[in-house]
């Protein structure tokens, strides 16, 4: 999905996001916390919003408004983008 809204996917990057979303450091993504960082990343679409409320579905996976590094691990494989640790 990222790779979609033309965001390169690499471990630095997720690491990124975990880095400068998690505030409290438990790796857990808030819903509004992935939405500000996926509109730094420069994304270009014409429903920006509705993309990226999309693919923050996508990842999270039990709807707890939160994406865990086991989510996106799940999401990408999915994909065919194998991730590791």
């Amino acid at each position: 999905m990222l790779s979609k809204l033309k965001i390169p996917i690499s471990d630095a990057i997720i690491d990124q996001l975990i880095a400068e979303t998690s505030k409290n450091g438990d790796g857990m993504i808030t819903e509004e916390e992935f939405f500000r960082w996926m509109l730094k990343m420069d994304a270009h679409e014409d429903d920006v919003e509705g993309e990226l409320r999309a693919a923050f579905k996508i990842f999270d996976m039990d709807s707890s408004g939160t994406i865990e590094i086991e989510d996106i691990k799940w999401a990408l494989e999915l994909i065919g983008e194998p991730i590791t640790d």
